[in-house]
């Protein structure tokens, strides 16, 4: 038997499919797969994405699906229109910075059922998962822990927590069960979130800690901390390369999607199979990084605003009429 985690997918479904296949994931119950969060975004195949892992946790009862900040985010602008509310800072905040525009759309364009159906899936991602594993005691969350045997009775605290869990971004020596007062005794957290890139850089700030310079092009990898394990290798920016902005471009030239099996501590890696590293001086001739790129994204955006506002509304008639 092998347990495996992966989170942060954003909509790379190749690359996790041929991810399940590079670790000989078993369909027959062997294996147990914990996802989580951030399925969808990003990607150019979010909604396919999302709705292809949708499948696989109804269909099987060892495929684990977790909530992260962008299914969250995407649940929040469901909410929004289905109230008939224009959209507000966070969606606009879920819509463009962090890519759930396609998304979107592509929910919109989905039969009623359809979309009901994903919302009350979307809705009961549980937060948290513990994951025993022969002597050692797990758990599985987005970005921080979440305790449901602590679990308050207060819906606003419930709200907080619950928005820690998948936001909250942990720093390199950090014990994020250091709040923790339960009875359970929990040795590592395996999250995602925070693309690890974040803690190999901050490495440098570490004596005798190897890390990364900021020209160096290496893949990125899973970051084992001494209390918690990140497996957020960047797979968001997996299609970023051809993007005008030097940091998504920069970005996609080390992503990859990780899988962690717990048993033994091992991890996978699949990428994008047409993008390579460069040399110094064919990264220095790929960049087209200007400020008169910066402006026309958000140029386009605006003009996009309209079109989303009137989604929302043709979103909130739909649903009020079925």
């Amino acid at each position: 038997m092998a347990t495996y985690c992966i989170s942060d997918i954003h909509g790379a479904l190749d690359e996790f499919r041929r991810l399940l296949n590079k670790v000989g994931f078993r369909y027959d119950g062997t294996d147990e797969l914990y996802i989580l969060g951030d399925i969808g975004d990003w990607g150019t195949r979010s909604m396919e994405t999302i709705l292809h892992v949708k499948a696989m946790e109804e269909l099987y009862p060892f495929v684990h699906v977790l909530m992260g900040n962008h299914e969250l985010m995407f649940l929040d602008a469901i909410s929004h229109a289905g109230q008939g509310m224009i959209p507000d800072e966070t969606d606009y905040n879920w819509l463009y910075p962090n890519h759930g525009e396609g998304t979107w759309k592509s929910f919109c364009a989905l039969p009623l059922e359809e979309q009901v159906d994903l919302y009350q899936w979307l809705l009961v991602r549980p937060f948290s998962w513990d994951i025993r594993v022969e002597d050692r005691f797990y758990m599985a969350a987005h970005a921080y822990p979440y305790y449901y045997d602590l679990e308050s009775a207060d819906s606003e605290e419930r709200r907080r927590r619950q928005c820690d869990t998948v936001w909250r971004r942990l720093l390199i020596r950090e014990d994020p069960f250091a709040e923790y007062t339960g009875e359970k005794r929990y040795d590592t957290l395996i999250c995602g979130h925070t693309i690890t890139d974040f803690y190999y850089t901050r490495l440098r700030y570490e004596r005798n800690w190897p890390y990364r310079k900021p020209g160096e092009y290496v893949r990125n990898r899973a970051f084992f901390a001494e209390r918690f394990i990140d497996i957020d290798c960047g797979a968001k920016c997996i299609e970023m390369a051809q993007d005008r902005r030097e940091l998504l471009q920069t970005a996609a030239l080390r992503a990859q999607l990780c899988a962690l099996r717990l048993e033994d501590m091992k991890t996978f890696y699949c990428r994008k199979s047409q993008i390579r590293l460069p040399d110094s001086q064919e990264w220095q001739e790929s960049l087209q990084y200007s400020e008169d790129a910066i402006r026309e994204v958000y140029l386009q955006q605006e003009m996009r605003m309209n079109e989303i506002r009137e989604s929302f509304m043709s979103f909130f008639r739909r649903w009020r009429d079925r």
